[in-house]
């Protein structure tokens, strides 16, 4: 890992914990070009959220898949004022695209394991953001 102004934290879903607070999008942050992926196991009902910080207009590629079941999902942003849902699905078993930051602050996903088995999600993003974070998944 890389000794910057980012943060990665990998959550294990046997944790069961309230959300940790984002970071806030700043200019200190390292804004550059890269690559990071961070992987979760999920238990049936548990949910866990990934998020990345970007700058308003920025992009970042995408993917996400689920091994073992599916889950629904609520990609989002979210900053002081609120949160914008840009897309929400049930049944899933992984997508990929663009996502493009419609505000400063954290954007990413939300994922709800709704199989009645364990599954684990991975997610790759690539692009200007400050970090890639993951949620302690919760059952609620």
């Amino acid at each position: 890992m890389r000794a910057r102004a980012r943060f990665i934290v990998i959550a294990a879903a046997l944790m069961s914990a309230t959300a940790i607070a984002i970071p806030p999008v700043a200019a200190q942050f390292d804004f550059s070009r890269k690559t990071e992926q961070a992987a979760v196991e999920l238990k049936p009902g548990y949910s866990v959220e990934a998020k990345v910080g970007m700058r308003k207009g920025t992009r970042v590629d995408y993917i996400w898949n689920v091994s073992g079941g599916s889950v629904f999902f609520d990609k989002h942003g979210e900053r002081e004022e609120g949160e914008r849902s840009y897309a929400t699905g049930r049944g899933s078993t992984g997508a990929s695209g663009v996502l493009e930051a419609a505000f400063d602050g954290s954007h990413g996903w939300m994922w709800r394991n709704t199989s009645r088995e364990s599954v684990r999600i991975t997610v790759r993003t690539t692009g200007e953001f400050n970090f890639l974070l993951t949620s302690p998944a919760t059952n609620r």
